[in-house]
């Protein structure tokens, strides 16, 4: 996710709030904000092949890099405008907050994030005891499988066994003697 994915995400959550009449009405646009934060924090360490900016193009030209700088995430163009277009980001955020306190009062924005990192963390705890169930499940019905198949194979080994001696007692009913 680029920087200017980003940016319009906090345009369209300031238009928001401009026409939101409580906070429930631009949950979608913050929801969209925090999902582009953090997919651009997944790929932070991704290098771009070319500059996506105008501000990463006038960067690079004026570091004096030539075109095959481009894939190189280590430039000092490149490090620039990263580093440029996080701090733009983070002044817009809290310029966004500062116009979510304005309009629904002060704290607002501090409760919408301490929130929705206490809703992450249950996610999260949801998650982890989900994968502990599931892991546990499997071994259940890994046991239960494994009992199956030894009841089974002893099932199978008395009825092969009775099989046997009446076969045997049928045999030797043929041949006219007695056992």
């Amino acid at each position: 996710m680029d920087p200017v994915t980003i940016a319009a995400s906090i345009a369209a959550v300031k238009t928001a709030v401009g026409a939101a009449h409580n906070v429930k009405d631009i949950g979608s646009s913050l929801q969209k904000l925090f999902a582009d934060q953090e997919e651009a924090e997944q790929k932070k360490d991704t290098a771009s092949a070319k500059p996506k900016t105008r501000q990463q193009q006038i960067l690079r030209r004026r570091a004096g890099e030539d075109m095959d700088a481009y894939g190189d995430d280590t430039s000092i163009s490149s490090v620039a405008a990263d580093v440029l277009a996080e701090k733009q980001n983070e002044l817009s955020i809290q310029a966004l907050g500062q116009e979510i306190n304005r309009k629904w009062g002060l704290g607002t924005w501090e409760r919408i994030q301490e929130e929705r990192q206490k809703r992450l963390k249950a996610k999260e705890e949801r998650e982890l005891a989900a994968k502990a169930r599931a892991i546990e499940k499997r071994k259940h019905d890994k046991e239960l499988l494994k009992r199956i198949l030894v009841e089974g194979g002893k099932a199978i080994t008395v009825i092969l066994i009775i099989c046997l001696v009446i076969g045997g007692l049928y045999w030797a009913a043929e041949r006219g003697g007695s056992i």
